[in-house]
């Protein structure tokens, strides 16, 4: 009876930890909102760019995921890594 007490303290837990999309889901998230006609070579690239570990970006995608507009203009920086440049400061 106790591991029943137990299951269900611990479930609610374990439904509000959230797997990171990868980084191929969120470049053709990105894509289909960006470039309709043509998101296979919109994906290949920018999937190399995406910081897909970032959570940030996976919440912003959930979040705006019925608006291309917003998710576009939310997300897109949120996901893209943003790299330095060499011999840049």
């Amino acid at each position: 009876m106790r591991w029943l007490l137990i299951l269900a303290v611990l479930a609610p837990l374990g439904a509000c930890t959230q797997a990171p999309l990868d980084a191929e889901t969120i470049a053709q998230t990105l894509c289909d909102c960006i470039t309709p006609t043509g998101t296979t070579a919109c994906v290949d690239d920018l999937e190399p760019e995406i910081d897909a570990a970032n959570a940030a970006c996976t919440q912003c995608i959930e979040a705006h995921e019925t608006s291309c507009k917003d998710l576009v203009a939310e997300c897109q920086t949120t996901c893209i890594s943003q790299e330095v440049p060499d011999g840049s400061p």
